[in-house]
């Protein structure tokens, strides 16, 4: 295998020794691996090979141009990136034959839709994994393996894939988030389906202009197979001004009755069960499951229809879906405990509305506790304030994860525009919390916002363990 391998990458090197591992990423070179230096986000991989070279590699490849070195055992292959696929599936023995990829994009939504989707597969009794926000996952609703970011390189991926038994076809349900499009992150991997939910602004400290960040989401376009990809109707302007894509080659998704394929009618939406109905062309759909608010819904949809498309001669309206659940930090109801709170991952202000506005009409009033990722887009900060005192009762502005911002300066910035009057500014998450949770009646609701699953949080360089949920359990046991 090991000239093949040499082959692919076309360098005229034969290693001596057998390879241990394959990485890009520097800090898990080991003794007698194969690193891959590319393109990084700040720098190039070629300003690690030295670190890397102390490691005892077999063999480092590149593809910087301008870098040299005289170590032998270090190779440049200009068109690296068009060998990598065809690589890693030779290493791991892997056939792209038998994996359905399916993947979720959209600024909101992406987890819930890519776990909605995975636990459907699984009531088919489909072999199916999850890959996204809350790591790795296959056949089962738990015990998540931890990755690096939302959408995983593909070495990362590659990797996963290895341990899947693929005498079946597997399914991959996954997040694609604008960083991974953006960094060409799934480069020679096809998506059998996939789903364009929403977008409106975010991650704009990467992406700088919303110009890019929806050029960025775009993309996925050109990694869906023709004709499979599902369109939210909000954004057909969008596609239609930063695409060169026939719009018959799109399917599109509408909330209110129209010509287009696809047709979600919400008849009824609580907290307690909703109604709703999904028209693909002459095919009805009527559901009648446990998700609120109503892009918990619209995130199903998502889900469902990409099952329609890889398998619509079955009949799904046999499917039993009675125990499909959002992930955890999810609009997620805390149980055992007398007062109503919820926490939710909500950190961008179209978030902040979508869960606001509708558990504002649940409930006589809402307290919101929230914060604002250092190191971040600063523009949202004061639309998120903004967002959360049109809706609140009142409003606790305390610590996310700071990184290497100072919590003042994150809050001058929340603070411009909005009137502080209805604010109350507490640092310490914790005791954010327990104030929260002191201002609540019967028929009240806390809502702990932006950290959702997340367990740890990050300051001056250091990650401290931190859960909401654990802080929620520990006031009420």
């Amino acid at each position: 295998m090991i000239k093949k391998l040499m082959s692919i990458l076309n360098i005229d090197f034969i290693p001596t020794r057998n390879v241990s591992a394959i990485t890009n990423f520097s800090k898990d070179v080991k003794k007698d691996s194969i690193f891959f230096a590319l393109d990084g986000v700040n720098k190039h991989g070629t300003s690690y090979i030295d670190e890397a070279i102390s490691k005892d590699p077999i063999l480092i490849i590149h593809n910087n141009k301008d870098y040299v070195c005289g170590h032998s055992n270090v190779f440049f292959v200009e068109d690296l990136t068009e060998r990598l696929l065809p690589f890693l599936c030779e290493y791991y023995q892997i056939d792209l034959d038998k994996f359905k990829f399916i993947g979720f994009t959209g600024t909101n939504g992406k987890t819930s839709a890519a776990y909605f989707c995975h636990q459907i597969l699984i009531s088919m009794d489909f072999s199916s994994s999850y890959i996204g926000t809350l790591g790795f996952l296959n056949n089962s609703m738990s015990n998540f393996a931890e990755s690096r970011n939302t959408t995983p390189g593909i070495f990362e991926i590659f990797n996963f894939l290895s341990t899947l038994d693929q005498s079946m076809t597997n399914h991959i349900c996954l997040e694609v988030s604008s960083h991974a499009l953006d960094q060409n992150r799934l480069k020679g991997i096809q998506l059998d389906v996939s789903s364009i939910m929403n977008i409106t602004r975010d991650h704009l400290d990467y992406h700088l202009t919303e110009e890019s960040y929806i050029n960025s989401k775009l993309k996925i376009i050109d990694l869906t197979k023709p004709g499979s990809i599902f369109v939210n109707n909000l954004i057909k302007k969008d596609i239609m001004s930063h695409t060169n894509h026939s719009l018959d080659s799109i399917n599109f998704l509408a909330n209110s009755d129209s010509n287009d394929e696809c047709f979600l009618h919400i008849e009824e939406c609580n907290m307690k069960q909703s109604k709703f109905s999904l028209r693909i062309n002459s095919d009805i759909f009527n559901f009648s499951q446990k998700l609120f608010p109503e892009f918990n819904i619209q995130n199903f949809i998502y889900a469902f229809l990409s099952i329609y498309k890889l398998y619509q001669h079955k009949d799904l309206t046999k499917l039993s879906l009675d125990s499909i659940q959002l992930p955890k930090g999810r609009m997620q109801i805390i149980e055992d405990v007398k007062d109503n709170i919820i926490i939710d991952y909500a950190h961008n202000p179209d978030s902040f509305k979508n869960i606001l506005k509708p558990i504002s009409q649940q409930f006589k009033g809402i307290i919101t506790l929230f914060g604002c990722g250092g190191d971040r887009d600063k523009e949202k900060r004061p639309l998120m304030l903004k967002t959360a005192l049109k809706y609140s009762e009142a409003v606790i502005f305390t610590s996310d994860n700071n990184r290497s911002e100072c919590f003042e300066s994150i809050v001058d910035d929340a603070m411009d525009g909005n009137n502080s009057g209805s604010i109350k500014i507490i640092k310490d998450r914790k005791k954010a919390i327990i104030e929260g949770c002191k201002l609540l009646t019967k028929d009240k609701c806390l809502l702990i916002l932006g950290k959702g699953h997340e367990e740890i949080q990050e300051e001056n360089g250091e990650s401290l363990h931190f859960s909401d949920e654990e802080v929620v359990s520990e006031i009420y046991n």
